[in-house]
């Protein structure tokens, strides 16, 4: 942690063995046909394959991509996980080729199939085939199916990138990859590929079986301690810096904080806030100013397990409201002039090219009004009235250029449109990258990459520590910035000139000592959802807040996740979602911060 505490060793694999003879042919021929096509052919090193990965890779001199047999990675991940060798890449492969010819010498095809398909990393900590057969099927990987066996064989390519619980089209287009190439070397017949294209993975995961509310989780203190951040550390070893930490031994030092991760795992146990009901989830973020240090989060409720769906991480939610404070608010600031005294005409107002007619909460408009007041009450039509009108001085490709630049992801930027004014069609953002965002506005507009490691050192090993140096940008100048922060410090605090409003959610946060800022937000159902369902009108599927200090940047969220679960009691009705049900959950995540840093040393000042 950031004080320098072991919170957890790593190394013991949740790994299960079976023999070859236990597998099923569909399984055997998908990791054949993807991984090693000349598998019970070769002498356990393919020359054509390697001498085709060879060439590609010439002008570096790098043998990083593609060219080893299943054989050449049995002995990678038996004999080389700790790298006690040359450090020279061509080396070792020089070496995992001499053993592989050594080891098909010894043992059978089968035998190494066995031990590969038994080790191999299938993301989530899931290592071996039948343990990822139970964490994405729910069943013995005797009885995986053509698509099921697919989707395995394609998700070891990249295990996080895959993961169907991370990224749903990117596994279901790398399952077909990997059908095609078992058609291609003839394993399935013409019918059967054509069949198995139409199979959506969803249909098969376990985790989108469940039929009644009574078959979720309990949400009774099921949270590991400290699990949902170290989770992220994982993620961040393996995207960042390409380690996979139960192959090369580390140690990993982060800027988690005890005592805010302690409030954290709180959360998620329902020790802070009583919820609605037990499909309701939540999600929080915190991350230090102007390091983009991670210091806690809150992954979901009943977060019990290692690699799970991180709800501060993995989920992108509509952010609601809180894009005015991300988004059109800081670019109106940045770029058209716009000052605190600036007044906006609420009106009847349509998108553009629709009849859709854009509508307050309160399903009414309010005439020409300042910002201070259209900002912390969050009026919708001077939102899109800001996003109308930066595009017509600036253009879309400065709004995606921001949108990039403060940590959205490359799908979102590309989909950028009026609705984003309001947070929703298409505007989907993890609570992580909320607080990150956040976190420039009281960065005094610098967005730093949000991370959780600062230090890792190689055991057993030469290589020299890595020491994390993440990327920063200048997102808004300081002026854009500093106004976008004070609109959110007087819709916590009020302001100082007639026509300004405080919101009455936010006022409950206030502290008397130090500054806070912030804004909030709500996600409606819309009236086809509501009809389907039976909601009544109003009826809200998501909470959130992004807040902060000088120091800390937050975000929260709680709502229901409608992929996983919905049925006729899955939302939060008008006056619930406006009873202030999150106050003490917001409450409690500032005052862990208090109690572990003390008064926010950072200040905020007017720029010249």
């Amino acid at each position: 942690d950031d004080s320098g505490n072991q919170i957890m060793i790593l190394g013991k694999e949740n790994r299960i063995s079976f023999a070859y003879n236990k597998f099923p042919q569909v399984l055997v021929d998908a990791f054949i046909a993807v991984e090693d096509s000349r598998f019970f052919e070769h002498p356990g090193f393919d020359l054509p394959r390697f001498a085709k990965a060879f060439l590609e890779n010439i002008k570096s001199l790098s043998f990083a991509q593609g060219g080893s047999t299943i054989t050449m990675q049995v002995i990678k991940n038996t004999y080389f996980a700790v790298d006690t060798i040359a450090e020279s890449t061509i080396n070792r492969k020089v070496q995992e080729i001499y053993y592989a010819l050594q080891i098909s010498n010894m043992i059978s095809k089968e035998r190494v199939f066995e031990m590969y398909i038994n080790k191999v990393n299938f993301g989530a900590n899931a290592r071996g085939v039948q343990v990822a057969s139970k964490y994405y099927f729910n069943k013995d990987c005797t009885d995986l199916s053509l698509v099921e066996s697919a989707m395995l064989a394609g998700i070891i390519k990249a295990p996080n990138a895959y993961n169907p619980y991370y990224d749903i089209e990117a596994c279901q287009e790398r399952t077909a990859d990997v059908l095609y190439l078992m058609h291609y070397h003839g394993y399935i017949t013409d019918l059967e590929y054509e069949l198995a294209l139409k199979v959506r993975v969803e249909n098969l995961l376990y985790g989108n079986t469940l039929t009644s509310s009574s078959q979720l989780t309990e949400y009774v203190d099921g949270t590991i301690d400290n699990q949902a951040y170290i989770d992220i550390v994982l993620a961040e070893l393996e995207e960042m810096y390409g380690i996979d930490p139960y192959v090369t031994p580390v140690r990993v030092y982060t800027g988690m904080n005890q005592t805010v991760q302690a409030t954290c795992d709180a959360l998620s146990r329902g020790e802070i806030i009583t919820f609605k009901d037990n499909n309701i989830n939540t999600a929080a973020a915190i991350i230090q100013n102007y390091t983009g240090l991670i210091v806690g989060v809150c992954g979901g409720r009943n977060y019990n397990g290692q690699r799970i769906y991180n709800y501060a991480y993995d989920n992108r939610i509509s952010p609601g409201s809180t894009s005015k404070a991300l988004f059109t608010y800081p670019l109106a600031f940045e770029h058209c002039g716009m000052s605190t005294s600036y007044t906006i005409n609420d009106e009847p107002t349509l998108y553009s090219g629709t009849n859709i007619l854009l509508y307050n909460d309160t399903r009414t408009w309010y005439g020409e009004t300042s910002v201070q007041k259209t900002f912390p009450l969050s009026y919708n039509v001077p939102s899109l009235k800001l996003y109308q009108l930066i595009n017509e001085t600036v253009g879309e490709t400065i709004m995606r250029k921001y949108l990039k630049n403060i940590g959205h992801d490359q799908s979102v930027v590309d989909f950028m449109n009026e609705q984003f004014a309001i947070g929703c069609f298409g505007y989907l953002v993890s609570p992580v990258q909320m607080a990150a965002a956040q976190s420039m506005i009281l960065s005094k507009g610098v967005y730093t990459t949000p991370h959780t490691i600062t230090r890792i050192e190689f055991i057993n090993s030469s290589r020299e520590p890595i020491i994390a140096n993440v990327p920063s940008v200048r997102a808004l100048s300081e002026g854009a910035a500093w106004l976008t922060s004070y609109l959110e410090y007087i819709g916590v605090n009020g302001g100082t000139e007639d026509d300004y409003a405080y919101n009455v959610r936010l006022t409950y946060i206030r502290r008397s000592n130090y500054a806070v800022y912030g804004k909030t937000g709500l996600n409606a159902y819309d009236s086809a959802v509501r009809r389907k369902w039976g909601y009544p009108v109003g009826a809200e599927q998501d909470m959130l807040y992004v807040f902060g200090t000088n120091d800390y940047s937050f975000s929260f969220w709680m709502g229901y996740d409608t992929g996983r679960y919905q049925d006729e009691t899955t939302y939060m009705s008008y006056y619930y979602a406006h009873d202030l049900r999150d106050v003490p959950a917001i409450n409690a995540l500032i005052n862990a911060v208090y109690t572990a840093y003390g008064v926010p040393k950072n200040t905020n000042n007017r720029p010249s």
